[in-house]
């Protein structure tokens, strides 16, 4: 098992990863609490959401200018770059957040089984039922197109207006989705047996089979590098054809949170309340 440094140790566990490359900013949250890092793990803002309940999801814009930040009790925060709240929305239930890429459209989806689309103002744009709780959103940079995960077997994708476009059963239980920016495909984490590849128009293209399955995974700007975390904690980094470039042991503590630099040569992730970085090219 190769060692590591934690690039950061936090106050508290951690429950997700997003990153502002633009800004060169790590965004991490646990419990009510939301920070945000520079490259070199230092923290440069922090926010504490008094009352009860949790953060659920941060997204940010490319330039780390625009939060979006979803509590499963108070609803979806739109907060500035100081962290300062500029709006907020009571929307109930919130399981999932997503923003387009400068920010414009913020997508939320609640354990209601409902998406919504609000614009950087907190204007409510469309709403939408689902089968489902939308527990994993991403946006399409390339194509303004909202792809959504629930944790049963069903992945969906629609339009910024929430009109559904198509819709997919997977034969496992499935987590996290990812999408690299240019939209070329999308991911869908099989927790039975590894990666599930579509095209954005739905065609199925078959499967990466991963030992143990995955629960986590994430893919670079481009699409070439893709990474995820296996059940039995390894780091697996392939390429875009799906061949294993490089395994790595993580250790006995489950990572909760995974994102992969755009460029494709750092991985991030979290164990607890750590947050490490990882060079996965060269």
């Amino acid at each position: 098992m190769e060692t590591s440094t934690p690039l950061a140790s936090l106050p508290v566990p951690l429950a997700g990863l997003a990153l502002a490359p633009e800004g060169r900013r790590i965004v991490a949250w646990g419990q009510e609490h939301i920070f945000v890092l520079d490259g070199g793990g230092s923290v440069v803002k922090k926010r504490l959401v008094a009352g009860p309940g949790n953060v659920v999801g941060v997204a940010v814009d490319v330039a780390g200018r625009v939060y979006y930040a979803a509590h499963n009790r108070h609803g979806l925060a739109c907060l500035g770059p100081d962290l300062q709240a500029v709006w907020q929305k009571r929307i109930r239930r919130l399981v999932s957040v997503a923003t387009t890429p400068f920010g414009e459209y913020v997508i939320v989806g609640t354990q209601d089984a409902r998406l919504y689309v609000l614009d950087r103002y907190g204007r409510r744009v469309a709403h939408a039922s689902t089968m489902r709780p939308p527990k994993w959103l991403v946006v399409a940079a390339a194509e303004e197109a909202v792809f959504a995960g629930a944790d049963s077997t069903v992945v969906s994708r629609y339009d910024i207006k929430l009109d559904e476009v198509w819709e997919e059963r997977v034969s496992s239980p499935i987590g996290p989705i990812a999408c690299p920016g240019n939209a070329m495909y999308l991911l869908v984490s099989a927790y039975a047996y590894g990666l599930e590849r579509y095209r954005t128009d739905g065609r199925y293209e078959g499967n990466y089979q991963i030992r143990n399955g995955v629960r986590l995974v994430d893919v670079d700007f481009d699409g070439s590098t893709i990474v995820a975390v296996t059940l039995d904690r390894h780091l697996v980094v392939l390429n875009a054809l799906g061949v294993v470039q490089r395994e790595i042991a993580l250790g006995d503590a489950e990572p909760a949170a995974l994102c992969l630099a755009p460029t494709g040569e750092l991985a991030y992730y979290s164990v607890e309340n750590q947050i490490f970085a990882r060079q996965i090219r060269g």
